[in-house]
């Protein structure tokens, strides 16, 4: 898995060096780069996932400058190059102490300055990135729009997904933490997604429900089951989540925490990015309750410069502006009743 990550001069994170665990929660206020970091690491493990040319570093380079491109709905690799600044510079390091790491100008389109993998033929990671919107009721509007008619509209992080969901569901068993995690999934549910034909549907004791008249939050806990039966989400997976939060009612937002707990412990690695107190509560709880580490990074955007405050939730609830919001409203809640009261 990822062990650490060194950035210079990509978007809004000048200049990072940051080292992760299990489980690694993202925060900060709106384009501080949260986004922005998890689709670096997806565009970087997914390129060398799919390459199926090991042998030539060319060929690889050319996928992954496509890859980069594609991810993030650019033009040109150099579009991600900080303002003003010459060479963008990012080095992977994995717990294997492999590595990959690479450099273009702001002025590159699609070719690299340098780039290097120190594992050109033993990389057995696989990644599957999960965006805010869920994409079980719009996902032959996506393959249309990509494959028939090569739109922008919707990046890679969606296409990638609505093709990992086509895989078959796997024959065999799954093995226990992954069994354990499909079955809270389906209890959560209190149902099943199933797929038949290339359509999915939401079934709940003997009836059958149109995926399009499915509750948000249903559709997106039950993306996570399809890919666990289907072991897109397997050992050495790493799982990427934006905003796991969205269209989850708080009580199943700590039934999914648990889940991802407990993937974490049988070889998934996980990064989420969230706005949500919820999330980051139930992981800190997770993290105290079972002293494991979790890393929390926080995000702080001050004068168009991101800082990057790193603390472990075991230790704690940490101070950021998720936690600050909730203190603010709870003040402001007791003011207004002093008011009333006329103290």
């Amino acid at each position: 898995m990822i062990k650490k990550i060194e950035l210079e001069n990509f978007m809004q994170l000048k200049n990072q060096k940051l080292e992760f665990s299990n489980i690694n929660i993202l925060a900060g206020v709106n384009d501080s780069g949260k986004t922005s970091l998890l689709k670096l690491i997806y565009a970087s493990i997914k390129a060398r996932e799919e390459d199926k040319n090991k042998s030539s570093i060319d060929k690889f380079d050319e996928h992954f400058s496509l890859k980069l491109r594609n991810v993030f709905d650019i033009e040109k690799i150099g579009s991600l190059v900080t303002k003003k600044e010459g060479i963008l510079k990012v080095k992977l390091l994995f717990q294997d102490n492999s590595g990959h790491s690479f450099s273009f100008s702001s002025k590159a389109e699609k070719k690299f300055q340098d780039s290097f993998n120190s594992d050109n033929h033993d990389f057995n990671i696989q990644t599957t990135f999960l965006p805010p919107k869920e994409v079980l009721t719009i996902q032959k509007i996506i393959r249309t729009m990509v494959e028939k008619y090569d739109l922008k509209g919707y990046d890679d992080t969606y296409y990638d997904l609505v093709k990992s969901l086509d895989v078959p569901i796997s024959r065999g068993a799954l093995s226990r933490g992954f069994k354990e995690a499909d079955k809270e999934l389906e209890n959560s549910l209190d149902g099943r997604i199933i797929q038949k034909d290339g359509v999915f549907s939401f079934q709940k004791g003997k009836q059958t429900f149109s995926i399009s008249l499915t509750a948000e939050g249903v559709k997106k806990i039950g993306i996570i089951n399809q890919l666990l039966k289907n072991k897109t989400i397997n050992e050495n997976t790493i799982l990427i989540i934006d905003e796991p939060e969205v269209a989850l009612h708080p009580s199943i937002i700590e039934k999914v925490a648990k889940i991802l707990f407990d993937l974490s412990q049988v070889g998934v690695q996980v990064f989420i990015a969230t706005h949500s107190y919820f999330i980051l509560k139930s992981f800190q709880l997770l993290a105290y309750e079972h002293d494991k580490d979790i890393l929390f990074f926080n995000l702080d955007k001050t004068n168009e410069e991101v800082i990057i405050d790193k603390s472990n939730l075991k230790e704690g609830m940490p101070k950021n502006e998720i936690v600050d919001s909730s203190i603010e409203l709870f003040d402001r809640e007791n003011a207004i009743k002093i008011k009333k009261l006329g103290i």
